[in-house]
């Protein structure tokens, strides 16, 4: 402050014009940098979109080429009922719920079970099975007679 005020009334005018001058450039430079950063990332994204598309194209020639035959209600239950015999698991209920179409799930429920045991046979589903299942709807409690055993309900659907 002590420069500032040694200063005649001119060059203090001077030096503040400068500074409003260095500020507002900042200002818009900053701006303009903020405004090309996102136009690049905005070009790269779609870049990255056509990119996924193309190659979602692709997938879907090749998996096209190796149609399956959507199996039956009957192998599919067939596949829970020995995945579950697998890992000595005795269900409570094993049900049909219709869905749309073709579409149908499988709403099992287990009682007094190991959560080892489910967690390996839940494995089997997603990973190593021969059909394209998948688990939702899954509900675990503690059993109450046993602290180390779980009563769960879960559904099986077909991709």
């Amino acid at each position: 402050m002590n420069f500032f005020n040694k200063l005649d009334h001119r060059e203090r005018l001077l030096v503040i014009s400068f500074l409003v001058v260095l500020v507002v450039t900042s200002f818009i430079m900053g701006l303009s940098f903020l405004y090309n950063l996102s136009n690049d990332i905005r070009q790269e994204a779609d870049r990255n979109k056509e990119i996924f598309q193309s190659l979602n194209k692709i997938k879907n020639v090749i998996s096209g080429k190796k149609i399956k035959k959507a199996p039956e209600k009957s192998q599919v239950f067939a596949e829970v009922n020995n995945l579950l015999n697998k890992y000595k698991l005795k269900p409570l209920s094993i049900n049909e719920e219709k869905k749309t179409g073709k579409d149908f799930r499988i709403f099992v429920r287990l009682q007094s079970i190991p959560l080892t045991n489910f967690i390996y046979l839940l494995h089997e589903i997603e990973y190593k099975n021969r059909f394209p299942l998948f688990i939702s709807d899954l509900m675990l409690r503690k059993n109450t007679s046993n602290k180390e055993a779980y009563d769960i309900s879960f559904k099986i659907g077909l991709n």
